[in-house]
């Protein structure tokens, strides 16, 4: 799975609360990050540029160690490494 398949997952089939805390971390990690680089995220237009933040900071989260073990399950089984 592509970053933006994984982000699709997260928010279309009903995943774990402890996966949707992952993925709505990451987004908002991804919007700051984007800004703070001088570019602007616009609500609900997800880019390349925001898919490429958001995945390495859900790779963060997962190699943080306070993630639920279902979480990290549930990623884990979409092919995510970290």
């Amino acid at each position: 799975m592509n970053a933006k398949e994984l982000f699709e997952a997260c928010i279309d089939n009903d995943a774990p609360l402890d996966v949707l805390n992952v993925c709505g971390s990451a987004a908002d990690n991804a919007a700051s990050t984007i800004n703070e680089n001088g570019g602007k995220f616009v609500q609900g237009h997800f880019t390349e540029e925001f898919f490429k933040f958001w995945m390495l900071t859900v790779e963060g989260i997962l190699s943080s160690g306070e993630v639920s073990p279902d979480a990290v399950e549930w990623f884990e089984s979409r092919g995510v490494t970290y």
